[in-house]
């Protein structure tokens, strides 16, 4: 109980001092602010130098991490907006950023690594590299197998994506990837095949925010600035 009132105390608190910081017009400011772990470099990297470069005054705090985490610091104040795949709690509220196929990245010496694409299906026999566990594109990896009727093998678990290339180079596995993200993983002993899956299993991040909550204008201008810079759709 005294946490509950605790946190709520604490929201109120950061919403206190962001409407008061709004009446600088964003000459100063805090962002507090959750980014994926996979795909920041490729994604966020020039945005946010852009973001800093427009707003010099505004301190940015920054959280990374899966899904479930990102939602977690949201829903208890500690963050005021936060990267994750698209959320179905109507507790968020959330504004669509990007929605990428995934890819598969196989060993070089893989059987079908020769291919141009594969079918989820044909990777029932291969150990999967998956995410940590607070990535809920776990669940939906795990969802998409069983609908094609196989539950995958676990050959091991990261959150960095550069590790799980790596390993997929050792030939310990397959991992899938956001597209985005994959293309940047290329490397010798690793080949990329174009998957073919339910249409849900995509990586559709979405930067949300408590329902109801006051956004600052620091967050208001993160929002603005994601509108202005789109994702390219994928080259497939």
């Amino acid at each position: 109980m005294v946490l509950q009132r605790a946190e709520g105390m604490l929201r109120l608190r950061h919403e206190l001092l962001s409407e008061l910081d709004d009446l600088s017009q964003l000459a100063r400011g805090e962002l507090r602010l959750g980014l994926p772990l996979l795909g920041s470099d490729a994604l966020f990297a020039s945005r946010f130098a852009e973001y800093r470069r427009r707003y010099p005054n505004i301190q940015v705090q920054l959280l990374e991490g899966g899904s479930l985490n990102v939602e977690q610091a949201v829903r208890n104040g500690e963050l005021e907006l936060g990267g994750s795949l698209t959320p179905k709690d109507p507790a968020f509220a959330y504004q669509p950023f990007c929605d990428e196929p995934l890819d598969a990245l196989l060993p070089a010496e893989h059987p079908l690594a020769m291919n141009a694409q594969v079918r989820l299906e044909e990777l029932a026999d291969t150990p999967f590299l998956l995410y940590q566990r607070s990535f809920v594109l776990n669940d939906r990896l795990l969802q998409a197998c069983q609908q094609v009727g196989f539950t995958p093998k676990e050959g091991g678990r990261s959150g960095q994506a550069d590790f799980l290339a790596a390993l997929v180079a050792a030939g310990q596995g397959v991992v899938l990837l956001p597209s985005v993200v994959a293309r940047g993983l290329v490397r010798p002993g690793v080949v990329r095949l174009t998957l073919k899956a339910p249409d849900y299993l995509r990586w559709d991040i979405a930067f949300i925010w408590r329902q109801g909550a006051y956004l600052s204008k620091a967050a208001q201008a993160w929002l603005a600035l994601l509108r202005e810079q789109p994702v390219s759709p994928a080259v497939r």
